[in-house]
């Protein structure tokens, strides 16, 4: 009875299981999308609040490039955040960073946009929340965030800010405690996916219970 106890309820449970799309920013169309340098632009950062079901599993990408005619070369920090600007802490409120990296070389096509890097694997998002990607210039600053026209793509009960957010400097402490402001440009590309992890609806919980506790009492009888 114990085994059959727990079979059934995994079974429950694992049912709610399921890989998604938690969130996609993609070009549009043909004409070759904007670059947003995340230099001279300052610090830009993207954002989305998941529904009321938390994500396991989770990768996150973005179009960010290196463009390979620019010369130099370009290195970012990435955050992703539960805040965002004055009073966010990395104690409180960093999920992931990256540390420096190199920003991927990249040649520039005519309504291609610049292939996604992934920042961030493994990770957990948590229900009804709303999280940040930002970026940083560490040095370089041709690295640029492929952004405009784009089409958008959701898990049901995800909602996304539909615009960049930028900095126009790095505070000195912590990065993602810099003041940002909604841009009237673009919106980058990036994809969130991961595998939903709700909890199983009343209805099934109670379906379960109900013919665990038949199975007990005919046991009893027997």
């Amino acid at each position: 009875m114990r085994t059959f106890t727990f079979a059934a309820l995994a079974l429950a449970f694992a049912s709610t299981l399921a890989a998604t799309n938690i969130v996609t920013v993609s070009n549009a169309g043909a004409d070759a999308p904007g670059t947003a340098t995340i230099a001279s632009n300052g610090p830009l950062a993207v954002s989305w609040t998941t529904p009321a079901q938390g994500f396991t599993n989770v990768t996150i990408q973005a179009a960010i490039g290196f463009h390979t005619d620019a010369g130099g070369s370009s290195s970012i920090a990435a955050f992703l955040t539960t805040s965002l600007g004055p009073g966010t802490t990395q104690a409180a409120d960093e999920v992931a960073a990256t540390g420096t990296i190199v920003a991927q070389n990249v040649t520039p096509a005519n309504g291609v946009a610049a292939p996604l890097f992934t920042f961030f694997t493994g990770l957990t998002l948590d229900p009804s929340t709303t999280y940040y990607l930002s970026l940083f210039p560490v040095s370089g600053g041709t690295s640029s965030w492929d952004f405009n026209p784009f089409t958008t793509s959701t898990d049901v009960g995800t909602t996304l800010n539909p615009v960049f957010l930028r900095a126009p400097a790095v505070d000195g402490v912590y990065a993602p405690a810099s003041e940002f402001t909604n841009q009237t440009f673009g919106l980058g590309y990036f994809s969130v996916t991961g595998d939903a992890s709700a909890i199983p609806e009343p209805a099934t919980v109670a379906l379960v219970a109900a013919g665990l506790l038949g199975i007990t009492l005919r046991r009893r009888r027997v």
